[in-house]
């Protein structure tokens, strides 16, 4: 079986990604700074910003917690609610935005299978 590519369609304001067979490609070209794939069927855009990463990865237990950052959620270790924050191995840690914070506690508290040590429920003042 042929490796899939996640790409882009752009109609207009709408983005669908979808995948497309490695196999089916024809060949890869640069087009206003975008990598493209011409395939017999038509022309595919490689994925290119953080919100076609995140309609790809959804299904996949990535979750945005702030503008710019995505997570994988089975990988976060704790949540701070207090200093607005998950920590994952090695004490790595990412934002998770005021506008996310809700979110992020309803899908912990939903039974996510991330292991959680500490989830304060209030979000920094900051």
């Amino acid at each position: 079986m042929s490796k899939l590519i996640p790409v882009s369609i752009r109609r207009g304001k709408e983005v669908e990604v979808i995948e497309i067979p490695l196999e089916d490609v024809l060949f890869q070209f640069i087009e206003n700074g975008v990598i493209k794939f011409q395939t017999s069927y038509g022309v595919f855009s490689h994925l290119s910003s953080l919100e076609e990463f995140d309609r790809y990865l959804s299904g996949e237990g990535f979750r945005k917690v702030e503008r710019g950052y995505l997570v994988q959620t089975d990988k976060i270790q704790r949540y701070d609610g207090d200093l607005g924050r998950v920590f994952f191995e090695g004490g790595i840690s990412a934002p998770v935005s005021r506008a996310h914070h809700k979110d992020l506690v309803a899908f912990l508290r939903e039974g996510s299978e991330a292991p959680v040590y500490r989830l304060n429920l209030k979000p920094s003042k900051a």
